[in-house]
């Protein structure tokens, strides 16, 4: 009985044991550990025996044994079990580009393997072309015969610190070098939206390549891509003292005319705005009007070159006049209903030229203000805040600014945006309450802003 029992339990022993043997025909456990081989060989990069290259050999998911090659290429692994393995081979550079190849090996004795080789990477370069919304790709062509594939990436950080992309391109085709990315497709990026791309090139048998990472950020402006003029400017005389908040400047050829505006009383009752004819030379007043007829929260001022212009600006939209004045006494020419919105007037001599706070500009007559040609603002309307402020002609460009940016934009007369200009005085203190109105006095730029006026000189970098 005692010895039923005990041949029983060694045939259950042996049962268990055996089905916990790996199988003589499963390439993923079968490692003999009483066999013990090497593998060695030599590794080719750019038809160069190449040193620095890591070799790890792999079981299943394991690195099993790993190695550098030396400086002629060669490698050997020792003292490996018999089986199934997988071994790859790596070579990175400083760029982040790299380069892998893979094999499969079958070991049962010692394994001179043939020459490994490890494919080229192809390289990014930098972008034919950069707008708004794209991007405009290429890299050099796979020079390898046993291309299979390239397939394109984009990043939104640095992919070298394990983060994932987006294929955006995929091609079995060495050929096919460039790639536009229209970055729009699903919705518009930010300005300056920076994102990071690399290429894969799949190679047969089991080589693959990873090139540079390529930096690339849409342009901040949407014509910025065919700008045309490049100024910097600089403050060369600054003077305050006339009011708190200046709504309006413009120059009548000697002197500046600037306009006040002060609130008074409640919402609906009428605010104060003074008309001042001002020296720049002697910083004097020589000539102001006081007008105390109507309610307004921003006025602003242009000067035609015979007529002064105030437009009235009402933020509940009920009192929207714009008035032509007579220089000379101050008087009221002829008064127009008008419409809201509106920040800052300028004009040629023919023609008024308008902003707006949302992102529209227009061009509008003098005798009737029927309206001829609008333009989009380049600040909007995806710019943080509203659009463009204060507006300033002179022959061939319409120069703007905004609340909220920190450079000049140009327009032509056409309203093509054609160059901006950086000012750090337009990056101090912005905010939604900001009163930033243009002229051009001669050759030289006047900028208010709330109650400073500079006089800028625009040096034309070309």
């Amino acid at each position: 009985m005692i010895l039923n029992i005990l041949t029983t339990i060694f045939f259950l022993c042996l049962i268990s044991s055996c089905s916990e043997l790996p199988s003589e025909n499963d390439p993923t456990t079968h490692y003999d550990i009483d066999s013990l081989y090497s593998i060695s060989g030599t590794v080719i990069y750019m038809e160069t025996f190449t040193g620095g290259v890591e070799l790890n050999l792999w079981a299943e998911d394991q690195i099993v044994q790993q190695t550098i090659s030396g400086s002629e290429g060669e490698f050997t692994l020792d003292d490996i079990a018999e089986g199934y393995y997988r071994l790859t081979s790596r070579l990175e550079f400083d760029d982040f580009s790299y380069v892998e190849n893979s094999m499969d090996i079958n070991l049962s004795a010692n394994l001179e393997l043939p020459t490994v080789r490890l494919p080229a990477p192809v390289e990014l370069y930098q972008p034919i072309e950069v707008t708004w919304t794209t991007a405009t790709l290429h890299w050099s062509p796979s020079s390898g015969p046993d291309f299979q594939t390239y397939d394109l990436y984009r990043y939104e950080s640095h992919p070298d610190y394990g983060n994932a992309g987006i294929l955006v391109f995929s091609s079995d085709s060495a050929a096919d070098t460039t790639f536009h990315h229209d970055l729009s497709v699903d919705g518009r990026p930010s300005p300056e939206d920076a994102g990071y791309y690399r290429i894969f090139v799949t190679s047969n048998p089991a080589k693959i390549s990873a090139s540079n990472i390529l930096r690339v950020t849409t342009n901040r402006w949407e014509n910025e891509h065919n700008f045309s003029v490049n100024y910097q400017i600089n403050v060369v005389a600054e003077f305050t003292g006339l009011g708190e908040t200046i709504s309006g400047v413009d120059f009548d050829g000697e002197y500046l005319w600037i306009l006040l505006y002060s609130p008074i009383g409640g919402y609906y009752d009428p605010d104060l705005i003074n008309l001042v004819k001002f020296d720049p030379e002697t910083e004097e007043v020589v000539q102001e009007f006081e007008y105390t007829d109507e309610y307004t929260s921003s006025p602003s001022l242009a000067w035609d070159g015979t007529y002064l212009w105030v437009n009235y600006f009402d933020s509940g939209r009920s009192n929207l006049k714009i008035k032509k004045i007579d220089p000379t006494d101050g008087s009221i020419v002829i008064t127009y209903a008008t419409i809201g919105g509106i920040q800052d007037i300028s004009s040629d001599g023919q023609r008024l030229f308008r902003t707006f706070n949302y992102d529209r500009i227009d061009v509008i007559t003098t005798d009737g203000l029927d309206i001829i040609a609008e333009f989009e603002s380049p600040y909007g309307p995806y710019s943080i805040g509203w659009g463009a402020f204060g507006i300033s002609y002179r022959p061939g460009e319409i120069w703007l600014t905004s609340k909220w940016e920190n450079e000049f934009a140009i327009l032509d007369e056409s309203g093509n945006h054609i160059g901006v200009v950086y000012a750090d005085l337009l990056a101090e203190s912005q905010s939604y309450n900001s009163h930033l109105h243009l002229c051009f006095m001669s050759e030289y730029l006047v900028l208010t802003k709330n109650s400073v006026v500079y006089i800028l000189e625009i040096q034309d970098t070309d």
